[in-house]
């Protein structure tokens, strides 16, 4: 997973940043790598320029009302070595907290406020970071890229420059926005609850029940679902606040592990506490927590790192702290930290990533030159950033004197100092102390014939044994020992029955330490599940510009899945994705579809819009369409497809309809029979076509070189239906049912036709 990344970096910078990189990410086999790409948007090898034009009076506005979420339409021109894009109405204000307030204010980008569903280079928002306390601005990024390296889901970021009405508004820190795009690029799928944790997020048990963890401090939650706000249940955040704070000492493994990735927060932890990330979780304050439906776990995202690097306004050497007491500053108590590291086994895992981060990155050898490499590129840029003089008086000469002298006040460390004296003070503190295996991640690849397992590990030291324990069908368990190569294993499971196999892993290093994982139970996966062959794609357009509208008037790609069997299907807990990678990207509706039924499915991207509309859109330069099945059945792939660049307004459609290949279709037939026999042509003079009859939603007409010089459609009442005809179709959905007869006139020819509305 490390080898494109680092391709993509080496072919961009020079030999001292190759050199630091491959030690920087050295240590990415803790876990999955959660980072996608940067690509243009975060590519923080060079300085992007974003310039954002608005009406001056609403310029004006944003600056007299810093405390205002309104948003203001906004042009925004995006210029990067590679592309120079020009975003249209866009929204933007002023966003932070107690930096509204600040001469260089920070700003949010949305991409999406007046267009909905829109995003640009995959992401919905921008966050443009003044970071108005931090005199280096550079050490946010530090703090995210240190996540990176620890495979810690984290923000992307990069330098930029700011234009606002032409006026330079200096050197920002652009910083990627955490919501369901975020969750997408990094978790397995973007369905789950998305908690804002602010203070006084202190994750106390506050009692039984959930909405009590709904309270609001100064018009805003503390802990704010960000997601599935409609449901606003808190019932998972109770549930994991109670096992944190209240589950026995001797439980206590067991519980947390079935509902909180500790392994992730304990790497998260290791950042914060080197960093000194005062103002995280030990400040109640800034983070997120995501409930993963999938998994039923919670994963801890860090947020906002300026306050690190010794930062600081309490008068406390922040460089100096206790690793192991890291919340003691507060004197309050804080179960996040104090529970996890109360456990032997987490407390010595955590000072083994801390170990492994001082080695690989946290030192001077590895950041000096990586410093000095970002000072470089952000030179030119903060030389005549004159806002970043004016809260605290920093001028251009005390920017670059930051890197190596301390300004005094709230910045009582140099940079390259404070990161030698906390790494000494660190391993001065540090108890190592023997790992028990981990089990980092495992993959599992599904067919109807078996499954196949692989399982990945870390250890101090390395792991010598791994043993598949596994029970199929309530029968004896059994166990299997697996080759290891290179920290892995892998087991193919025959599946040679129905039912179900429960399995759990045990690692043995060369201590003679064992650890089993789960910890006191074990995962399910079920067996010798057969396809249903009879579900399928059936017809799909990717660039629908004028052919068929959604319930609000919305020309929108779509997909119809069709069931061709003789029995009703199920479409809950079944999935659309145009990622193979993530076959859990959008979940259908829970309805059934009878035999011969049709279902268009809006792949708009506009998920809120309603049930049958998909979180993404298709691409009309190609992509891939997948229909799985579910997570019970291992995401079994149904049916899929891989295409090419699309024409506009042309489906392709399989032929002969349900089972045949798919063919370009230049008469679309959502929710209808694809082969071209059913598609009734009435007889008629000049070749005039109605179909198809009876119809549900739409009625094509077609002509033979005729111009149409009037056209109308009346009831049997004799009523004016007030039809529009765009390029061939008729829109009957919100049409009574019954018969029509439609008139039209064609040069000198006066044609009535008729059709049947279901």
């Amino acid at each position: 997973m490390i080898v494109p990344l680092l391709k993509k970096l080496i072919l961009r910078i020079n030999s001292v940043q190759i050199f630091i990189l491959l030690i920087l990410f050295s240590n990415v086999g803790l876990s999955q790598l959660l980072h996608p790409a940067d690509g243009i948007l975060y590519d923080d090898t060079e300085v992007a320029s974003l310039s954002i034009s608005l009406a001056e009076e609403d310029w004006q506005a944003i600056k007299a009302n810093p405390e205002s979420n309104v948003e203001y339409p906004a042009r925004l021109i995006f210029s990067h070595s590679e592309s120079v894009d020009t975003i249209e109405n866009i929204g933007f204000r002023v966003r932070g907290n107690s930096s509204r307030n600040a001469a260089k204010k920070s700003y949010k980008v949305s991409f999406n406020t007046f267009v909905p569903g829109r995003k640009y280079q995959g992401v919905e928002k921008l966050n443009l970071n003044g970071e108005h306390n931090d005199p280096s601005i550079i050490r946010s990024k530090v703090a995210w890229d240190f996540c990176e390296t620890l495979a810690v889901p984290a923000a992307r970021s990069n330098h930029v420059q700011l234009f606002v009405n032409e006026l330079y508004l200096g050197l920002y820190l652009n910083t990627e926005h955490i919501d369901e795009e975020f969750i997408d690029h990094r978790f397995s799928n973007d369905r789950g609850n998305l908690f804002k944790c602010l203070w006084p997020a202190d994750l106390h048990y506050k009692g039984p029940g959930s909405d009590i963890y709904k309270e609001s401090f100064w018009g805003r939650k503390a802990y704010d679902l960000k997601t599935n706000t409609e449901k606003d249940d808190y019932t998972g955040l109770a549930k994991f606040i109670d096992i944190l704070n209240n589950t026995p000492p001797d439980q206590f493994i067991c519980e947390i592990e079935s509902i909180f990735d500790v392994d992730n927060f304990l790497k998260a932890l290791v950042m914060d506490v080197l960093t000194a990330n005062w103002d995280g979780p030990i400040n109640k304050n800034n983070f997120y927590l995501y409930e993963d439906f999938l998994t039923g776990k919670f994963s801890y995202i860090p947020y906002d790192l300026d306050n690190t690097f010794g930062i600081d306004f309490f008068n406390h050497d922040w460089a100096k702290e206790n690793i192991y007491q890291w919340p003691s500053f507060f004197n309050e108590y804080r179960p996040l930290i104090t529970e996890i590291l109360s456990v032997p086994e987490y407390r010595n895992r955590y000072s083994f990533y801390l170990q492994k981060s001082i080695d690989s990155f946290f030192n001077i050898s590895n950041l000096g030159p990586y410093l000095d490499e970002k000072l470089a590129l952000i030179d030119d840029y903060r030389a005549i950033d004159t806002f970043a003089n004016l809260d605290y008086g920093w001028s251009y000469d005390q920017f670059i004197e930051s890197y190596t002298s301390p300004l005094g006040g709230h910045v009582p460390y140099a940079l390259k100092n404070y990161i030698t004296v906390r790494k000494n003070e660190a391993l001065s503190q540090l108890n190592s102390q023997n790992i028990l295996p981990i089990l980092t991640h495992t993959d599992i690849d599904w067919s109807p014939e078996q499954i196949n397992f692989t399982f990945h590990f870390l250890d101090d030291g390395q792991v010598n044994e791994c043993e598949f324990h596994y029970q199929v069908n309530e029968q004896a368990w059994q166990s299997e020992s697996l080759v290891i190569n290179d920290q892995t294993s892998s087991f193919a499971f025959m599946a040679t029955e129905s039912g179900s196999l429960k399995y759990f892993v045990k690692l043995t290093d060369n201590s003679d330490e064992s650890r089993s994982f789960p910890y006191c139970d074990f995962e399910q996966v079920y067996l010798n599940y057969q396809a249903r062959p009879n579900l399928v794609i059936n017809e799909y357009m990717a660039d629908n510009t004028a052919t068929i509208a959604d319930e609000f008037g919305e020309y929108d790609d779509w997909v119809e899945i069709y069931n061709a069997g003789n029995q009703p299907y199920s479409l809950r807990f079944l999935y659309l994705s145009d990622d193979p990678d993530k076959p859990s990207k959008w979940q259908l509706p829970n309805e059934s579809l009878n035999p011969g039924e049709y279902k268009i499915i809006w792949t708009d991207g506009q998920g809120y819009q309603g049930d049958h509309h998909a979180n993404f859109k298709l691409s009309k330069s190609g992509e891939y369409l997948g229909l799985f099945d579910s997570k019970k059945n291992h995401f079994a792939i149904i049916d899929e497809v891989n295409f090419g660049p699309q024409t506009t307004d042309v489906s392709q459609a399989r032929m002969p309809n349900g089972i045949g290949s798919f063919a370009a279709d230049e008469t679309a037939t959502p929710e209808e029979n694809n082969d071209i026999e059913t598609k009734t042509k009435l007889p008629s003079i000049n070749d005039i076509g109605l179909y198809p009859n009876p119809a549900n939603d739409y009625v094509y007409l077609t002509l033979n070189n005729e111009v149409i010089s009037d056209f109308r459609v009346y009831n049997t009442q004799g009523e004016n239906m007030r039809a529009e005809l765009k390029n061939g179709v008729i829109n009957i959905q919100q049409w009574p049912s019954g018969l029509y007869y439609v008139q039209v006139i064609t040069g000198n020819e006066n044609i009535c036709l008729s059709f049947i509305k279901h």
